[in-house]
């Protein structure tokens, strides 16, 4: 069988299933050059409508978002991690949840407060590195990642390093299995829930009692309704488990792509580091982040190249009908970052590294939904300025007087679960520049 208005076929049975899960990176690029915009899959006997038109995906996601939900079967699976979290919720709570939770990644305090610990996460980074040493460039990014969420979520409160070990544990896609399998994987991942579990609500409820210094946690314990009420003590756990649990797997796998990027395009790499030459005593000043800017776009194309989720899906709640086809009720839409920004139709050379793409004409020209790496619509991820703020500061300062070389085998071999991730070790030489 095939896919409507493609090539793509599938067998009677089984139809798409097995490309689907088993080649989800490739297959997905096959369906995205799709000129229908829409093709037509079947997988485990279900309907999965795979868009790749950025107006077809604006018209299902944004202007007609009310007809659809998350896929549930996700949702269930995440559910022992997540809660109710922003990433697992939907309807009316979701929508109560992201009112409460706006305030704690406002713009200016992410510029201000969040910035100062992003920034010191970075120099932290930088001295540990030593010229003429290799390092694991995953290993490294995780703890960067840990390090400047734990500490913008939680200040100075909390040691890090059980928080580190818990926040690793969580994210080895232990959840992939049922918590009654005796794997290894799912032991550490109940271990590292049970622990994170542990510092989230023992740390509520010293807030509860005395407020710290006006970090995330503080203003979620604050965040109030129109009616004044506030978020329960496993409302709040949610939604803190939520940003470790998220934040720390898309920022530790964008920076370590990014930093990958960068050490196989010396010129590319050496052209960052000559606007960063000036060593900044504290966070940039808002005078300092035009200077930058070069790094915001490396960063950018690099999250065009590795979005951190390769697949937004979405369950029709009713019959509806997208790019000209009928979606019956209890059918799938599906969106793939990763397909549509290697689209040929949106993007010149687009297995290419180039971030002086990223000039504010190109952007003004591209199709807004040809570029989603934090996805689309009003699900769309609260966390976005946080990690673009995040990725320039401490992708900035370990570029001040060193240069970055890959000396393992260059080509990425990726894993598919929540994010995508390397799967093999990137061993980076650190120099002196």
């Amino acid at each position: 069988m095939a896919a409507d208005g493609t090539g793509l076929s599938g067998t009677p049975v089984l139809g798409h299933t097995v490309p689907f899960f088993h080649r989800p990176l490739a297959f997905r690029r096959e369906c995205a050059e799709s000129a229908t915009g829409v093709v037509r899959l079947s997988v485990l006997g279900r309907d999965v409508f795979y868009l790749s038109h950025p107006d077809i995906i604006e018209a299902a996601l944004v202007d007609g978002h009310e007809a659809f939900s998350r896929d549930d079967s996700l949702q269930k699976r995440l559910e022992p991690t997540l809660g109710r979290g922003l990433l697992n919720s939907d309807g009316e709570f979701w929508k109560r949840q992201r009112r409460l939770v706006q305030p704690a990644f406002n713009p200016r305090r992410i510029e201000t407060q969040y910035a100062e610990v992003m920034y010191e996460e970075g120099r932290r980074l930088r001295e540990r590195l030593e010229p003429g040493e290799t390092f694991e460039l995953y290993e490294e990014m995780k703890t960067l990642a840990s390090g400047a969420l734990l500490r913008t979520t939680f200040g100075d409160d909390v040691d890090p390093e059980p928080g580190y070990d818990a926040i690793r544990d969580i994210n080895i896609s232990g959840w992939l299995l049922p918590s009654w399998v005796p794997t290894y994987s799912n032991r550490r991942f109940r271990r590292g829930l049970n622990a994170l579990n542990d510092i989230v609500y023992d740390e509520v409820a010293r807030r509860r009692r005395e407020r710290g210094d006006g970090d995330m946690l503080d203003l979620l314990l604050d965040a109030q309704t129109d009616d004044g009420t506030r978020m329960t003590d496993d409302e709040v756990r949610d939604e803190v488990v939520t940003l470790l649990f998220a934040g720390h797997g898309t920022s530790s796998a964008g920076l370590t792509y990014a930093m990958d990027l960068l050490s196989t395009h010396p010129g590319i790499q050496s052209s960052l580091a000559s606007g960063v030459d000036r060593k900044l005593d504290g966070p940039p000043e808002p005078s300092d982040w035009d200077r930058l800017d070069a790094v915001d776009r490396a960063y950018r194309e690099t999250l065009r190249l590795y979005p951190p989720t390769y697949s937004i899906r979405r369950r029709a709640d009713e019959s509806t009908v997208s790019g000209g086809h009928e979606i019956a009720e209890g059918s799938f839409i599906e969106v793939s970052p990763w397909g549509m920004q290697r689209d040929r139709r949106w993007y010149d050379d687009p297995e290419q590294f180039r971030p002086d793409r990223w000039t504010d004409e190109y952007e003004a020209d591209l199709p807004e939904f040809a570029y989603s790496p934090f996805g689309v619509g009003p699900h769309r991820c609260i966390g976005r300025q946080f990690g673009l703020t995040s990725a320039r500061l401490t992708l900035a300062t370990p570029l001040e007087g060193y240069r970055y070389e890959l000396v393992s085998d260059p080509d990425l071999d990726l894993e598919t679960a929540v994010t995508i991730e390397p799967s093999t070790d990137l061993e980076v030489l650190v120099r002196e520049r």
